[in-house]
């Protein structure tokens, strides 16, 4: 029995395991690391997967401000600017997966007051 999808990687890599099935974005971390030894084949399963921030339950402030700037930058892709969400994206994850992504809106944003917004251009 295999704990963990690292166990399972290492496993493949000594030869005792011909795949492992997980998430794409942890996939692309092993790929990343082994960009010889791998390649994530995309089988989809017929369902979308969400992605989310964790911060403690305690905390909602956090939980808040995290929602507000992901709305911003999804925000400002839609405008026409540069996207600090996909701008992270492309630097990271996207050379590793073959699809390209876009940021999805954020859910249950509250209303916050920007004041970066309001700061004078420089």
């Amino acid at each position: 029995m295999v704990k963990d999808v690292g166990d399972c990687v290492a496993g493949i890599r000594e030869g005792r395991y011909d795949a492992v099935s997980s998430d794409e974005t942890i996939l692309a971390g092993f790929l990343a690391s082994y960009p010889k030894d791998f390649e994530i084949v995309d089988m989809p399963f017929g369902t979308s997967e969400l992605l989310g921030i964790g911060v403690p339950i305690g905390d909602p402030a956090l939980r808040d401000l995290v929602a507000f700037f992901l709305q911003k930058s999804y925000q400002q892709g839609r405008d026409g600017q540069a996207s600090p969400w996909q701008t992270a994206y492309n630097r990271t994850l996207g050379p590793w997966l073959k699809a390209e992504k876009r940021q999805p809106q954020p859910l249950e944003v509250p209303k916050l007051v920007d004041f970066d917004d309001k700061a004078p251009a420089k």
